[in-house]
């Protein structure tokens, strides 16, 4: 297993590629693909990268490896994108069938934002081809699928979110599926503070995990709220749980809680910890 560490709201890699270093936090691109516009929407944030890709009525949106803001990091130098500022084949109001649009957000420094048209001379930049082409192709092997995905039971859990507050002080438990370069992984992304861990589960540590889950009846505690009168600022929880089937679990309270949460609570945190430990977390 692996561990990473993300400091503060976001996640942006800093990347050293050969001069440059590109921290990037977000890029939204649209071009022309047959008869209908093709794009794609990253966003980092919360210690994630979310990709979308869309087209048509077809749309795909998965949590991917962060890794691909390397590759995006290199693909920027490589293609010397940052001189593409201010690129203007076309006004950005301006509708046409050729239309390309690329704003990529950078945490130090303002977004870089293209407008072009396919469809007029001139209306790119001049290594716009090739730097299209290494574009979606980095995008698509991130997002896409090579037969190395696993099947995912109904009963499964998708998403599950858990946070504890104690003297103003927060830590919480996140796990999500993400589509790694071995395929769909389960990942434990622990907050605490502005510090975050993440590792990706063995199935074993999944299903250990999802059987706790069962046995001490979380799904009971589904539209708990609870709030003791006249306290502002005492020990919370947030439990958020969703199930591949559509299932879901929510519940919240402030100094009130769900029978048999202290108990579960302990061991459910235990296990998450040693998981942790077990990858190599602090």
């Amino acid at each position: 297993g692996y561990v990473v560490l993300f400091g503060g709201e976001s996640l942006s890699l800093p990347v050293q590629t050969g001069k440059e270093a590109y921290r990037i936090t977000s890029i939204n691109y649209t071009v022309p693909s047959g008869k209908t516009a093709l794009v794609y929407a990253l966003t980092v944030f919360d210690g994630k990268v979310s990709l979308i890709r869309r087209k048509g009525t077809q749309s795909e949106t998965l949590y991917v490896d962060p890794l691909v803001l390397e590759r995006l990091s290199r693909w920027m130098e490589e293609y010397g994108i940052a001189r593409w500022q201010h690129f203007r084949g076309r006004k950005p109001q301006e509708n046409s069938a050729y239309a390309v649009s690329l704003v990529i957000g950078l945490l130090q420094g303002p977004p870089i934002s293209v407008y072009g048209d396919l469809g007029n001379s001139g209306g790119v930049p001049g290594n716009f081809k090739e730097a299209d082409a290494a574009l979606r192709r980095i995008l698509d092997e991130t997002i896409g699928f090579d037969g190395k995905e696993k099947a995912i039971s109904p009963n499964a859990l998708q998403h599950f979110s858990w946070t504890s507050t104690a003297m103003r002080q927060s830590l919480s438990y996140e796990l999500y599926w993400r589509r790694d370069p071995t395929g769909f992984v389960m990942h434990l992304l622990r907050r605490r503070g502005p510090m975050m861990v993440d590792c990706p589960l063995e199935d074993a540590e999944r299903l250990t995990i999802e059987r706790m889950l069962k046995h001490y009846g979380i799904a009971r505690w589904n539209g708990f709220s609870g709030s003791a009168s006249r306290v502002m600022d005492g020990d919370g929880f947030s439990l958020h749980m969703h199930f591949v089937n559509g299932q879901s679990v929510n519940a919240h309270g402030v100094m009130r809680f769900p029978d048999g949460y202290k108990e579960a609570k302990k061991a459910i945190m235990d296990e998450l910890e040693r998981i942790l430990t077990a990858h190599g977390a602090e």
